[in-house]
């Protein structure tokens, strides 16, 4: 696991991780969990890491009702916000 509660993460977009994984009907066949077609809506926007479990995360935005892995962020190391920034 790469992030911890608190961390700022990038979603990946739908069409990357289609690229990478494939399409399973409406869901995206990530490793170790769907990326299911009602995620899209965070794809390309910053989401905040809530809980971090043995192999997944639950992410504050969605009210910790999906599951999210490393595979679906994209990698932000050294991101600064500043003032001003929309997260």
């Amino acid at each position: 696991m790469k992030f911890r509660v608190g961390d700022k993460v990038k979603v990946r977009s739908w069409g990357s991780m289609e690229v990478e994984f494939g399409l399973n009907y409406d869901e995206i066949d990530t490793p170790d969990y769907p990326f299911a077609e009602d995620m899209e809506r965070y794809c390309g926007k910053y989401v905040t890491i809530s809980g971090c479990h043995r192999n997944y995360y639950n992410i504050k935005e969605d009210n910790e009702q999906y599951s999210w892995t490393d595979t679906m962020f994209e990698n932000v190391v050294g991101h600064k916000f500043k003032v001003g920034d929309k997260v």
